[in-house]
């Protein structure tokens, strides 16, 4: 790891922090993502259901 190539005690500490921060921010953004995913396909869903409907309707 990046934080390991430091020789002293507090650039090791201010990296490891940045790092966590890094993975805290990367995380975030991946269940975002994949909310946002999961909203799409239930609008997604909707659709195919309202479209089924009105092909039955004809």
């Amino acid at each position: 790891m990046e934080f390991l190539k430091h020789d002293h005690p507090e650039e090791r500490a201010k990296c490891r922090r940045h790092h966590i921060i890094h993975c805290i921010v990367h995380a975030t953004l991946q269940v975002a993502t994949l909310a946002v995913a999961a909203a799409a396909l239930c609008e997604i869903e909707k659709l195919r259901e309202s479209v089924g409907h009105l092909k039955r309707a004809k």
